[in-house]
């Protein structure tokens, strides 16, 4: 007995709750809020002259911004995009990037001589204020790195 009336008690509320809700109209301030990112800075880097599945081997990029060592990017095949996201002030900056390769033999990453290594390694960008900057990295199958910069 005690049970039926809570029950009925709960369903009441509910009904009651449910009757005060919104109406279902779409306020002008409701819809997608865009989300502050967390980054104004992006590296994205990927060698696109892969041809064979033997050279395909698994590396990152050490990112240097302005001489410091920021971090690096994803590990993943040579042929796949590897990411680096990073917070940096408003001014001129210098990127230069490091490729290491996993030595399959030893079982660690090692710096490939510098022979092997993007060319160029380096490139000059400006941050603004506001803007996040992206620098799209590709190196073909001699080496020869293309750089292009993107800003939002």
């Amino acid at each position: 007995m005690i049970r039926k009336g809570c029950t009925a008690l709960l369903m009441g509320a509910l009904m009651i709750m449910w009757g005060c809700g919104d109406s279902g109209q779409v306020r002008p301030d409701d819809g997608p809020k865009a989300m502050p990112r967390d980054y104004n800075f992006q590296l994205i880097a990927q060698n696109i002259g892969i041809n064979d599945p033997e050279g395909d081997v698994r590396c990152y990029y050490k990112v240097f911004i302005d001489k410091v060592e920021e971090g690096r990017t994803d590990i993943a095949l040579d042929s796949q995009k590897k990411g680096f996201r990073a917070v940096i002030s408003p001014n001129r900056h210098l990127l230069k990037v490091e490729k290491w390769v996993l030595d399959e033999r030893r079982g660690t990453y090692v710096k490939p001589n510098n022979i092997d290594q993007p060319r160029p390694n380096y490139l000059y960008f400006d941050l603004r204020k506001g803007r996040t900057v992206t620098v799209d990295l590709q190196v073909d199958g001699a080496g020869k790195a293309l750089y292009r910069i993107t800003e939002d």
